[in-house]
């Protein structure tokens, strides 16, 4: 909060925030050869939700297809074991190129305590495919669009509701040196509509499973517990 004072009133009012990682001081230096990081926090708020509810909703990953139309074409759940999910995603990305992407995630729930939660979402796999509806493994040039992506989020139940904060990283290909003065924007303003819409579609997400619970279930009795690190990223090591 000390980072973005604002932050929880702009939240609960229903806005969501996204900002380059650089801004908090949180973006590593890290020198990768020939390659790129999009670095990016983002922010948003649901009022009148539970934590328990938006987890069972966000753990629905066979139904994600339907909340992110046009970005994710297909979605299913690979495996399921305790705590940890595998998924398959299909992508389509437009920033300096189109493309369509095969994604496997491995995603990990950790629940430090009863009002907070950590998310890590980490590719295994990113294949670019030929095309929206070439079969899953069908092979296509890699022209470094996407290497990897990893997110990190943090859910906090308070307030009368649930925050969610994530921590995006995209890993691509450097773009040549001629272009790069204008493409860079390009490809920086296309990670934070990434992000956007990808806090837009889990507010969608939680929203509804929160209205789908049953009468009986647990609601938010305003809990002061546990803490909200606003653009300040506690997830990771």
């Amino acid at each position: 909060m000390e980072a973005r004072p604002d932050a929880r009133k702009r939240l609960m009012a229903g806005e969501i925030l996204t900002i380059p990682a650089s801004e908090l001081k949180l973006d590593p230096q890290i020198d990768i050869p020939g390659g790129q990081v999009q670095h990016w926090i983002g922010a948003a708020f649901i009022p009148h939700a539970s934590l328990d509810r938006a987890i069972a909703g966000l753990q629905d990953y066979g139904n994600r297809k339907r909340y992110m139309q046009p970005v994710i074409i297909d979605s299913q759940v690979l495996s399921h074991t305790g705590d940890e999910f595998e998924i398959y995603l299909r992508l389509r990305q437009k920033a300096l190129l189109s493309a369509v992407f095969d994604v496997v995630q491995r995603i990990k729930y950790i629940r430090p305590e009863p009002s907070r939660v950590l998310i890590e979402s980490k590719s295994e796999s990113v294949r670019e495919a030929p095309s929206e509806q070439a079969p899953r493994g069908t092979p296509a040039r890699d022209r470094g669009l996407i290497w990897a992506l990893d997110d990190y989020w943090q859910l906090v139940e308070r307030d009368g509701g649930v925050y969610i904060e994530c921590e995006a990283l995209v890993l691509s290909r450097q773009v040549p040196a001629v272009i790069r003065w204008f493409a860079g924007g390009m490809i920086a303003r296309a990670s934070q509509r990434m992000l956007a819409g990808t806090l837009k579609a889990d507010v969608r997400i939680i929203g509804d499973a929160q209205r789908a619970a049953p009468p009986q279930a647990e609601r938010v009795r305003g809990r002061k517990s546990g803490s909200v690190a606003l653009f300040v990223s506690t997830q990771r090591p």
